[in-house]
């Protein structure tokens, strides 16, 4: 191996990779003892993390990343399994993923909040969330007793009950003291732009104090090792075979999210551990070839030692991207790494943690955390969690989380999953949702979250959110958020949760696997490539506001799945935000177009072609070669709005000719700030650049309001279909003929009222807004029985009829009614 010399050492790097692999083992665990028995002492500081940040990088790869991931790979390997008494973990029943507990399935809601254990198991929950903190290094006593009593008191009501800890490592302010290399700093080297509203529920009250850099494998270290301390703890308590999994948490707020001053006044992480950590990515990435690094950041004087961490005004676009809404990663491939490495450092420091449970308790235990959330409101470049794909691969964790979104979400609107749920499934891993659904009894300041004015519309929304769970076959927990003033300790809520897990204890019993014919694909690498705001409307309005009440459910699947056979049984494909699609990727897409598909391209779909060092990287051929048609863009921003010719009308049928569609117009009352007292109408849509249709071979349907481009558009090609739709907004009444376009079953094909409709094999649900009577269509004949009504509708019918209230939340069982009768008489014996 030759030898290279570094320009701040004249010891060759064979030499001093070795000295950096010693402090790494010295700093990540290998040689410090494990805290946690009182002859075994762990030190309360740990080694300086700064004697190995500053060395240089060199091509030959023996750099500290390595080191460092060989030393904290032996330090977890060298843990002690202890397995639990308890055995719990993801199963399959039925083909679906189940949480199953000493063998035995267990579904489908949890309970975290204020100790009112006598009511909950009197609904019949018996899971509890227990939130407790990581412990610091050389906790007092104290710390255990308080978490002791805590369970102890909820077992003494419910000695059945198990429990799930939710521990949040909280920034200490030892941390940033004792190791201010390890802390995020901003642009300008401050460690305090930290708005303390926002920030002081998640971390020491001070908030002129750091917040732990995702980067830092000091602060990985802590973590794993007050983890570690807090599982033989628990091992060793009398209440050991209660516990059944462990959800860390971290960031803001506990959600895994990358510290932010939430202003865009401010860019981090310029910490020295994110700057070392950059570095080495890239060697990683480059393969250590300086010369594809600059190939691809078009650079010709970058080098591995001066690539810097990309500044505010490279990086922050709300509005817009470097090229429209877009990052042409042929100009701006080094924002776009420098993010990739920001989410991976989130996504490596979550699976090690987790992998850790894994080894402490033997495997028995389930894992889980807050992630996976790409499809959220806003800032995901910022936030270091859109690395999904990694994570789900990971077999460290069993589950993922998150709170609906909060963007209209009152009863009568859709509370949307911010994952892909689809995927979860193909993975065999599950959506565990955080249901803080708020009840008429959340006071007056939660209204802008959903919180509705009735007994009876607070009943409505908690079964809608359980609804959305069931048939998704997911688990949730109620989060009751209101600490004194419960939203949920009142008889008419603790009832109306008991019926609902009965139900969905006898869920189990019957086919929960999904019947969806549409597939939303998204694309958790093409958040990177497009600006915040567009990842807003596409991600995220479309989702809440217009694809749930199609008149069918729909299954999201990240493109990485995209080439899984069980993919190809789809009829309506929805590429949502697809836009940096790689080779591989469009040849998979290939693999859909097959006789009878339908693909729908929503704005921009493969515009850009992310492979490192293509000079022409964004361009409008990349759209064409994909959807089939030829496509152009604009010079210059252009509307968003174009009205319907009428020219194909499976399309367009019943619609009027000045019918106009490309913006979100359904009224905001609910999200930050927002009420029905000061709701927000939302403005027409410009989109940078405008992509529009010039294929003489294909149907024009509708021209974009301002340049009489044509912005959407059907071609058939050969025997299946392509549709572009060139605007964010793609609304309900155009998604629901697409689809019948496509063959997809409709269960209520109604423009009218536009409910939102969930089904799965077994059980079909309805939420309104509008009173009227619905028609409900069914794929095959079956047998009615209205779940929540507790009455039988019909019998061997291909359709049904029901008069439903407004904002009323509806669960039908569809299956055979003599089985769910037997199934109900042996469940209350």
């Amino acid at each position: 191996m030759q030898n290279f010399t570094s320009a701040n050492s004249h010891e060759p790097v064979s030499v001093r990779a070795k000295k950096i692999q010693l402090s790494l083992l010295l700093i990540t665990g290998i040689i410090i003892p494990v805290i946690g028995t009182a002859e075994n002492k762990m030190e309360k500081k740990l080694p300086s993390y700064t004697q190995f940040i500053d060395q240089r990088l060199v091509a030959d790869k023996n750099y500290v990343s390595k080191a460092a991931s060989q030393a904290r790979e032996e330090w977890l390997q060298n843990i002690k399994s202890i397995p639990s008494s308890a055995l719990a973990g993801i199963g399959m029943l039925n083909q679906v993923p189940t949480i199953f507990i000493n063998g035995k399935p267990v579904g489908p809601m949890m309970y975290i909040g204020p100790d009112h254990t006598k009511e909950i198991t009197a609904a019949g929950i018996n899971i509890h969330l227990i939130g407790c903190r990581f412990p610091k290094l050389g906790s007092p006593d104290s710390y255990y007793r308080t978490l002791d009593n805590c369970i102890k008191q909820r077992l003494r009501v419910n000695p059945s009950a198990w429990i799930i800890l939710r521990m949040e490592y909280r920034a200490y302010k030892e941390l940033g003291e004792n190791y201010p290399s390890e802390v995020i700093r901003f642009e300008d080297g401050a460690i305090d732009h930290y708005d303390p509203k926002q920030h002081s529920g998640h971390l020491y009250e001070d908030s002129s104090k750091g917040r732990y850099s995702f980067a830092s494998l000091v602060w990985e270290r802590e973590a794993a090792l007050g983890l570690l301390d807090l599982i033989r703890h628990v091992e060793k308590a009398d209440y050991a075979d209660r516990v059944i999994g462990y959800f860390p948490c971290a960031g803001m707020p506990g959600e895994w999210t990358y510290w932010s001053s939430f202003g865009r006044k401010w860019a981090g992480d310029f910490s020295p551990a994110m700057q070392q950590r950059f570095k080495e990515w890239l060697i990683d990435t480059y393969q250590g070839n300086v010369n594809l690094l600059r190939r691809a950041w078009h650079d010709d004087k970058v080098t591995f030692s001066t690539a810097a961490i990309p500044l505010q005004k490279e990086r922050w676009s709300y509005e817009n991207g470097n090229h429209g809404y877009f990052w042409d990663p042929s100009k701006d491939r080094k924002v776009i790494d420098y993010y990739l490495c920001l989410h991976a450092q989130t996504a490596e420091r979550l699976i090690y943690l987790c992998r850790v449970v894994k080894k402490a308790t033997g495997n028995r235990m389930l894992t889980g955390a807050f992630y996976g959330n790409i499809c959220g409101w806003s800032s995901l470049h910022e936030t270091g969690t859109s690395l999904f794909r990694k994570v789900i691969n990971s077999d460290a964790v069993d589950f993922f989380s998150g709170p609906w979104t909060y963007e209209n979400r009152r009863v009568g609107d859709y509370a949307a999953w911010r994952s892909v749920n689809g995927s979860m499934t193909l993975h065999n891993k599950m959506s565990i949702y955080e249901a803080d659904t708020r009840t008429c009894f959340s006071g007056q300041v939660q209204v802008q979250y959903g919180a509705p004015e009735t007994i009876a519309e607070s009943i409505s929304a908690l079964q809608r959110d359980f609804v959305n769970i069931l048939t998704h076959s997911q688990n949730g927990w109620w989060f009751d958020m209101g600490g004194r003033k419960t939203w949920y300790n009142y008889p008419e809520i603790t009832r109306a949760f008991g019926e609902m897990q009965e139900i969905g204890n006898l869920s189990m019993a019957f086919d929960r696997r999904r019947n969806s014919e549409i597939a939303v694909i998204i694309d958790q690498d093409s958040i990177l490539y497009a600006s915040d705001y567009l990842n807003r409307l596409m991600l995220h309005r479309e989702r809440i506001h217009e694809l749930p009440r199609i008149g069918a459910s729909c299954d999201f699947f990240e493109m990485d799945d995209i080439g899984n056979p069980r993919l190809q049984d789809y009829k309506l494909y929805i590429f949502l935000n697809c836009f940096a699609l790689d080779a591989q990727e469009r040849k998979n897409i290939e693999k859909l177009q097959k006789k009878g598909k339908v693909l729908l391209w929503c704005y921009a779909q493969g515009l850009i072609n992310p492979a490192p060092g293509i000079k022409t990287a964004l361009t409008a051929r990349n759209v064409q070669e994909l959807i089939g048609m030829e496509v152009q863009t604009s010079s210059k921003p252009g509307s968003a709005d174009m009205k319907l010719t009428g020219k194909y009308k499976v399309l367009t049928d019943e619609l009027p000719l000045n019918y106009t569609f490309g913006s979100f117009t359904r009224i905001l009352t609910s999200g930050h700030g927002i009420t029905p007292e000061h709701p927000v109408k939302l403005e027409s849509l410009k989109e940078n650049p405008q992509l529009y249709i010039t294929d003489n071979s294909a149907a024009s349907l509708a021209m974009f309001t301002d340049s009489g481009k044509c912005g959407f558009a059907c071609k058939k090609i050969g025997e299946w279909y392509s549709i572009y739709a060139g605007a964010p907004c793609v609304p309900s009444l155009i998604l629901r003929r697409i689809a019948k376009l496509a063959g997809v079953h409709l269960y209520v094909d109604n423009d009218k009222y536009d409910d939102i409709i969930y089904h799965n094999k077994s059980f079909l649900g309805i939420h309104t807004k509008v009173a009227g009577t619905r028609n409900f269509k069914l794929p095959a004949k079956s047998d009615v029985y209205d779940l929540f009504g507790k009455r039988l509708i019909a019998q061997k019918v291909t359709s049904f009829s029901d008069a439903i209230p407004a904002y009323t939340t509806k669960l039908y069982f569809i299956g055979n009614y003599e089985d769910l009768q037997a199934k109900m008489k042996s469940s209350a014996e």
